[in-house]
């Protein structure tokens, strides 16, 4: 590998990198650019590679698991509404929700740790954007207090006062704001930074994602999501369906991506289609 070229032009995206950038990785594309850093990638493959892998992979099938699961969750925590609204024992019913999605986030709070591997090794490799390992965890520790918090108070409203027409998502959205801004916010958060993440380590090491629908599929997702909110922000009738439709895709894309990661697995290269 030529340092001199390197430095100058990237190898992958063809970018030019000017004197001001950071040497070890293209501003652009992320490719490693320091001939170093690079033997050491290199060498995660022969020294380090079973376990790392295996750690890695685990991680992500984890992730992929609790997003399937969360998908699931959306539309009864929404829609469903317990029968009995009289008695008090149907704050039980909201306290097994509440236990799944907690159960949920604990699955994938175990997911992202294990997927942010800490290896010596990988945080020389990785050099500044290992912070990445940091800013997920510290993200998902603060969502789940955020969200056992919300949960608590929306089961105790619930014995406390049942009400026939209340279901549970209703409940919570009855809560906070700035825990609910506060809990999305640090889930968002910790799963593009798991996927960024992830994602470093398969630039790293040569494994990188060959479909071509993954991300053209997220974009349209998100729009979806806006589209969601800029109707919900006029009233429109439809706006409901659209967030609903759009954060269920949301959960089943990051499922789907998380997966196709933990197939490939670190350091293997996917066939392509």
């Amino acid at each position: 590998m030529n340092t001199e070229t390197d430095t100058r032009t990237c190898p992958t995206c063809r970018n030019e990198i000017s004197a001001a950038d950071p040497p070890n990785f293209c501003p652009t594309c992320g490719e490693v650019l320091n001939p170093h850093l690079r033997r050491i990638a290199d060498g995660l493959l022969a020294a380090e590679a079973p376990w790392l892998r295996a750690r890695v992979a685990s991680g992500s099938w984890i992730i992929a698991a609790s997003l399937f699961l969360i998908a699931l969750l959306i539309l009864p925590t929404i829609l469903w509404r317990p029968f009995d609204p009289t008695a008090p024992w149907r704050a039980f019913a909201y306290l097994a929700l509440a236990a799944l999605w907690m159960g949920s986030l604990i699955v994938m709070a175990k997911g992202i740790w294990r997927t942010t591997s800490t290896d010596a090794h990988l945080r020389r490799a990785l050099g500044t954007h290992a912070s990445l390992v940091v800013l997920c965890r510290v993200a998902m520790l603060l969502a789940l207090i955020t969200i056992l918090w919300l949960t608590i108070r929306v089961v105790w409203t619930e014995y406390d006062n049942p009400a026939a027409d209340l279901s549970f998502g209703e409940r919570l959205i009855d809560g906070s704001v700035f825990l609910r801004l506060v809990a999305g916010l640090s889930i968002g958060t910790a799963l593009a930074g798991a996927l960024m993440h992830r994602w470093r380590l398969d630039r790293l090491t040569g494994s990188h994602d060959a479909s071509r629908w993954s991300w053209p599929l997220l974009a349209g997702i998100v729009v979806l999501l806006i589209g969601g909110v800029i109707f919900k922000a006029s009233s429109h009738p439809l706006a409901g369906v659209i967030l609903l439709a759009g954060l269920v895709s949301l959960c089943l894309w990051s499922a789907a991506w998380f997966t196709r990661a933990a197939r490939r697995s670190l350091g293997n290269r996917p066939a392509t289609r």
